[in-house]
């Protein structure tokens, strides 16, 4: 299969990008804004975008899981803010004790997590949230251009990539999404994957389909053009990726978990997919 670049680190000649996204150093410490409270700004091609009372862009890590199945979310973006290699140095968190909410912005999207280091963060539909170092005035979207990181949409995405490892689809809250190799690939794709929601001795009981909605809402990198509706032989709508019918896995609870992959154990089926395969 052919591999995007789109998805790859972007390691551009520009010194600060260049020690974001490939792991160099530079000089200064990026002193956090006081920021009290999130809301939404309009910018460009990104639409409605989340920033904080100054105007400052947040981002979602891809390599963080964000919290789900009565987990809460994980931040695998660590080190020292002084410490002008780590990824907390490049990628400050972004915390504020009791939001103040701007249009649009729901209450019940925020959160909070206690990060390995102790330190609290503000989570956004259970993604912890951060800035950019390379993001000095209010409306800046630098840290877009950087591999794993996103800005939050508004609406939110309805299908982004994590990457524990191996980039992979997942839902818009981080629930894996998986392919079928005895479904027919196509333009529109046949599933053959029958039976009842919630019938675990039936192939959609095991693995609930995936729709997305009318609109698929994706991170920059991946061409929406690329998934499609179709009306599957039962009357329900799937959504499918490059033609493939995407469907979830009954016993992935949490965001992270692949169960799915060993299920049925020894046949091999069922894979996740790498949007930048095609």
């Amino acid at each position: 299969m052919k591999r995007s670049n789109s998805l790859l680190p972007l390691c551009a000649p520009i010194a600060l990008v260049l020690a974001a996204a490939c792991g160099g150093t530079s000089g200064g410490t990026y002193q956090q804004p006081p920021a009290s409270g999130l809301q939404l700004t309009t910018h460009g091609n990104l639409g409605n975008i989340l920033v904080d009372a100054n105007g400052r862009t947040l981002y979602y890590f891809a390599k963080d899981l964000p919290a789900g199945g009565g987990k809460a979310a994980t931040s695998n973006c660590t080190g020292s803010a002084s410490d002008g290699t780590s990824c907390v140095h490049f990628w400050p968190i972004f915390h504020a004790a009791n939001p103040t909410l701007g249009t649009g912005v729901n209450a019940a999207d925020i959160g909070q997590i206690t990060r390995a280091d102790g330190l609290p963060q503000t989570t956004y539909k259970g993604f912890p949230l951060y800035y950019f170092l390379n993001d000095p005035n209010p409306g800046d979207v630098n840290g877009e251009s950087i591999a794993d990181w996103f800005v939050i949409r508004s609406p939110f995405y309805n299908v982004l990539t994590l990457d524990g490892g191996t980039v992979r689809l997942t839902d818009g809250a981080g629930r894996s999404l998986y392919y079928f190799t005895q479904d027919t690939v196509g333009t529109p794709p046949t599933s053959a994957c029958a039976g009842t929601a919630g019938d675990p001795t039936t192939c959609v009981g095991n693995w609930p389909i995936f729709f997305a909605g009318a609109n698929v809402i994706v991170p920059t990198g991946i061409d929406p053009a690329r998934f499609s509706t179709f009306t599957r032989a039962d009357n329900l709508q799937q959504t499918a990726f490059d033609g493939h019918p995407l469907y979830y896995f009954a016993g992935d609870v949490s965001p992270g978990d692949l169960m799915g992959l060993t299920f049925p154990p020894g046949l091999g089926f069922w894979f996740t997919v790498d949007p930048s395969q095609q």
